[in-house]
């Protein structure tokens, strides 16, 4: 490696570094701020000093207030439903150990009126069975909905032990409904 291409390697990588020292000082200070005011009434003056940032480091990294709410969803909760599997409980541990860690931007994303941003990140991850995950992605968004609601007052084993039972009743529910139904979909 001649000495400038290290120069351009040190340059490139100092900026990839303060890029994202910038946008997580803008994240922070957004979170603040949302403790005490609703999204709309955030401006990008405001968010920046407060994260101690420039104007231009913003639109560098974001087309408006909304985009940063939007990447904290994506970055923390969406990648939740992709990762699903076979395994049941492991899932909705995950989910409830993620949203337990994140449990006051949660309840401060639910207070100040956001919290479905979490389910149109759910949905804009939907696979080949549409209605499928579209579905779950409803049960699961309620089920943490509600829990959030309620400041999350339940432990991670208790939520989940009220989700298998749900789950469970459901399931329940649609064996014996299913006899309702004929082959061509008459009750």
């Amino acid at each position: 490696m001649n000495n400038n291409s290290s120069i351009d390697f040190v340059r490139n990588s100092n900026n990839e570094i303060n890029k994202q020292l910038t946008r997580e000082a803008i994240e922070i200070a957004l979170f603040h701020l949302l403790e005490n005011k609703k999204l709309k009434e955030i401006h990008v003056v405001e968010l920046v000093k407060k994260a101690g940032v420039s104007r231009s480091g913003f639109y560098k990294n974001y087309s408006s207030v909304e985009d940063v709410l939007i990447g904290d969803i994506d970055k923390y909760f969406c990648h939740l439903i992709i990762e699903f599997s076979d395994d049941i409980y492991n899932n909705w541990m995950t989910i409830i150990k993620t949203f337990r860690k994140y449990q006051k931007y949660l309840i401060i994303l639910y207070r100040s009126g956001y919290f479905y941003f979490l389910l149109r990140c759910f949905n804009q991850r939907l696979k080949d069975d549409q209605y499928y995950y579209l579905a779950w992605n409803g049960l699961v968004f309620n089920f943490l909905l509600l829990w959030v609601k309620n400041d999350m007052k339940e432990s991670d084993e208790e939520i989940f032990a009220i989700i298998k039972k749900t789950l469970n009743e459901m399931a329940k529910a649609i064996n014996t409904s299913k006899s309702l139904i004929s082959i061509d979909g008459n009750f």
